[in-house]
């Protein structure tokens, strides 16, 4: 929420108007967010951007960036070993937030990746999906839970 400061005219009415209001709207706040500022934290959190790319891509990537890659791919031939997957949560808890890949193959096999904590409040992960040399061709699909509810999928094409 954004408040504006208006100018001042003069008056110490509309100063005090402004400081009732902002006080009612904080009370009016409190029972819906909690006093827990973690349950606050955690109404905002989401996320943001779940893609693939190549192997190539990753290395040409400069993670000091802070942003995704920009050449995203959805659709790779036969024979890829690597698939890179990026994903943003965003308004996560440091070492409380927790996160997971879950990839669902063509044929319906759920590959779980193990658990893990968020490092920073917004944060960028990269994990690589290494196939094997019979991987599936079909449609593959990315699951990101987040505290163990899924908060975003991707899907891309293995040919």
């Amino acid at each position: 929420m954004r408040f504006f400061r208006r100018p001042n005219s003069g008056c110490g009415t509309t100063k005090l108007v402004n400081v009732l209001v902002a006080g009612l709207l904080g009370l009016l706040l409190v029972p819906v967010m909690g006093d827990d500022p973690a349950n606050a934290q955690s109404q905002a959190l989401r996320v943001t951007t779940i893609t693939t790319t190549t192997k190539a891509v990753y290395d040409a990537w400069k993670p000091s960036s802070g942003e995704v890659p920009s050449k995203q791919v959805n659709s790779f031939p036969h024979g890829t070993k690597v698939v890179e997957i990026f994903f943003e949560i965003d308004g996560g808890i440091v070492h409380k937030t927790t996160y997971q890949l879950r990839v669902v193959n063509p044929t319906g096999i759920v590959i779980s990746g193990p658990v893990g904590t968020v490092s920073y409040t917004n944060y960028i992960h990269t994990n690589p999906l290494n196939f094997q040399s019979g991987a599936k061709p079909g449609k593959w699909t990315i699951k990101v839970l987040v505290n163990g509810k899924v908060m975003g999928t991707h899907s891309f094409i293995l040919h």
